[in-house]
């Protein structure tokens, strides 16, 4: 979409791995990583330069690994936001937890207040700070949103994003 020079190298068995090949000058970057996985596993590395973050991708932008620009900064058209929108909002689901059709009402509702409790509970949210976890969970409401979001794009922004990633 953006007319980078960029050959994809892959092959590698993990983000450690791929790290070491940039470190050695086998490979001169790494794209789509998230926040947690620098912050987990190289967070002295990225506070002290070695590992410099050109573009933030995705939705959500913060400056806590320093001030960064959004993908969404280098965009020409209304098209080529959308097609980012499309393939970054599959992203905002991550993980989803999903029941079977029929879930009563009320056992649906225990479900989602006991997750969100979950996510709020200060000793949960301290060991994942310790790991260098974010947690940023989606409501209910939000997935379905994005849900019904995703039913209304257009094929031809649809067709964009698969070739934007496959190529």
């Amino acid at each position: 979409m953006f007319g980078a020079n960029v050959r994809l190298v892959s092959g590698y068995a993990g983000l450690p791995q791929a790290y070491i090949a940039m470190q050695q000058g086998e490979a001169h970057g790494m794209c789509g990583l998230v926040r947690t996985h620098i912050k987990s596993l190289w967070p002295k590395d990225a506070q002290e330069g070695r590992f410099k973050l050109i573009v933030q991708l995705g939705p959500k932008t913060t400056d806590e690994l320093g001030p960064v620009p959004s993908i969404f900064e280098f965009l020409k058209t209304e098209d080529d936001r959308k097609v980012l929108e499309f393939h970054f909002n599959t992203k905002l689901l991550g993980r989803p937890l999903a029941g079977p059709p029929g879930v009563a009402p009320e056992r649906l509702a225990i479900l989602r207040k006991a997750f969100q409790d979950t996510m709020r509970d200060q000793e949960f949210l301290a060991e994942a700070h310790k790991a260098n976890l974010d947690i940023d969970p989606a409501t209910h409401e939000q997935v379905e949103h994005l849900l019904a979001k995703f039913a209304d794009y257009p094929k031809a922004i649809i067709e964009r994003a698969k070739l934007a990633v496959t190529r």
